[in-house]
């Protein structure tokens, strides 16, 4: 995979992306952009974020966020099928006004959450442009404050580890039930106000 020039100190990094077949010469089969951005501390961010990068043409390869690190920064990588989908989405994040460096701000505000609002999950998602953003927007209908996220195409293209918070306990049973109706297969690895569903499963 090599690295294509990019224009000066451009925020998105972006590899040309080779196949070596068999008896054959390398032949190219698409790029991978590489990039950092800051996102509004809100529900319904990681969402926005996921769907620019799917209308660009991007299917997202690597995508985490750590609340306990930065509460606003996400690292990110995405395929696309040639060098245009990494400038629609660069020119697509500059027009919504994205960060690709931190904001001069206050240290970020410490909220206290009850365990029982909080919720982690290992969820099985199609390895296809927009299936992360399609999740997260279901997250954001239900005012989960996502805390992790991580998918890592190398290491699984099918599935997405979650924590997140809801305003209640109430609200996560509501989110689960939104989750089996739309038909996603997952596993709850805790939820705060039941010790005995950390290992439920939906089929």
């Amino acid at each position: 995979m090599n690295q294509e020039n990019d224009a000066p100190m451009s925020p998105i990094r972006v590899y040309q992306q080779i196949v070596f077949p068999r008896n054959a010469l390398p032949a190219p089969v698409g790029v991978l952009a590489k990039f950092s951005i800051y996102l509004p501390d809100q529900p319904g961010s990681l969402a926005g974020f996921a769907s620019t990068i799917a209308h660009a043409g991007g299917n997202i390869s690597f995508f985490h966020y750590d609340r306990s690190i930065d509460s606003s920064r996400v690292a990110a990588e995405a395929h696309f099928r040639d060098k245009g989908g990494p400038d629609t989405l660069l020119s697509s994040l500059k027009e919504k006004h994205y960060l690709f460096t931190k904001a001069q701000q206050a240290p970020d505000e410490i909220f206290i959450t009850m365990v029982e609002s909080v919720l982690e999950i290992k969820v099985r998602l199609p390895n296809k442009p927009g299936a992360l953003a399609a999740f997260a927007e279901l997250l954001a209908t239900h005012g989960a404050n996502v805390i992790y996220m991580l998918y890592n195409g190398e290491l699984d293209p099918e599935s997405a580890d979650i924590a997140m918070a809801t305003a209640s306990p109430q609200e996560i049973t509501a989110l689960l039930q939104a989750i089996n109706e739309q038909g996603y297969h997952y596993r709850v690895v805790y939820r705060g106000s039941n010790e005995q569903e950390r290992r439920t499963s939906s089929g």
